[in-house]
């Protein structure tokens, strides 16, 4: 295809200049409709119901674990369970279980989750149940 006049160029230029702009002023609407939308949204929803904790019964911590008698594990991990469970306010995130996990470990069970624990405290395992 041979090039066109300066004249023919230019005006492409301009036209394709004209197209950007008001592409760009229909995304900035479009953007203005979500925003909106999602606010009218988020309004209309009910909010979302929060676990209450049970106030009537008292929750002892979860004891140790050491691992030297294996066959206290199962019995361990729904204690914990039901700990973490009962205070949901106390264990907002993954890692606030873990930590919690992690600091009822002794022994044996300590050891083979301390390499999963860097310097600034972060557990590097994606949740509970895999820390389990």
């Amino acid at each position: 295809m041979a090039p066109g006049t300066n004249e023919d160029l230019q005006q492409e230029l301009d036209t394709m200049t004209r197209d950007a702009r008001q592409s760009g002023e229909e995304v900035r609407d479009l953007r203005t409709q979500l925003a909106n939308a999602l606010m009218l949204a988020a309004r209309a929803a009910p909010a979302a119901p929060q676990a209450p904790e049970d106030r009537g019964q008292k929750f002892l911590d979860s004891p140790d674990f050491s691992g030297t008698d294996r066959t206290q594990l199962r019995g361990w991990i729904a204690q914990l369970r039901m700990v973490i469970r009962h205070k949901p306010a106390s264990f907002p995130d993954e890692q606030s279980k873990m930590r919690y996990v992690f600091n009822r470990l002794r022994g044996i069970a300590l050891g083979q989750i301390l390499p999963h624990v860097r310097e600034d405290g972060i557990i590097g395992l994606e949740d509970l149940p895999a820390f389990i």
